[in-house]
């Protein structure tokens, strides 16, 4: 028996992972663990996209509001939340903004990661008020996962 893919999704704050037959069955579906940002109130959209790769998770929060000097709720700015395995804990790594981090902007909206790691790319809806932004990050090295 071989898997196909897994399919990550959000559900309530919970990171679920789905294995797939081939065929697209489905082999199993369980609750890994419950991932939350370490320092940011509910209610800003965290999970609103998830990507994992290997041992890393990215977890978006369109409506995180760190590009407020107030924090102020209705900001809208963005973020993307890393998280990486140490053995059976899962570690938040990173914070990562756009470097020209806005309110409302919405950074993090979507998200993509490449096969080794190396590479993200993010939508932000709303940082171009016609057209929006897309994001691409990379790993400067094989050590920092994703430097912004």
């Amino acid at each position: 028996m071989s898997v196909d893919k897994r399919s990550v999704r959000h559900v309530g704050g919970v990171i679920m992972v789905t294995l797939f037959l081939g065929g697209g069955h489905a082999l199993a579906q369980c609750e890994l663990v419950k991932l939350l940002p370490c320092d940011d109130p509910p209610g800003q959209g965290f999970g609103g996209s998830v990507g994992i790769c290997g041992d890393l998770v990215f977890v978006g929060e369109p409506g995180d509001d760190g590009a407020s000097p107030t924090r102020d709720p209705a900001c809208n700015s963005g973020a993307i939340f890393v998280y990486w395995r140490n053995g059976g804990a899962w570690v938040q790594l990173r914070r990562l903004t756009a470097l020209d981090s806005a309110c409302f902007t919405q950074f993090g909206q979507s998200l993509a990661v490449s096969s080794d790691c190396a590479r993200l790319i993010t939508g932000a809806n709303y940082a171009d008020p016609v057209i929006g932004s897309a994001y691409i990050l990379h790993r400067e090295d094989s050590g920092t996962p994703l430097n912004p």
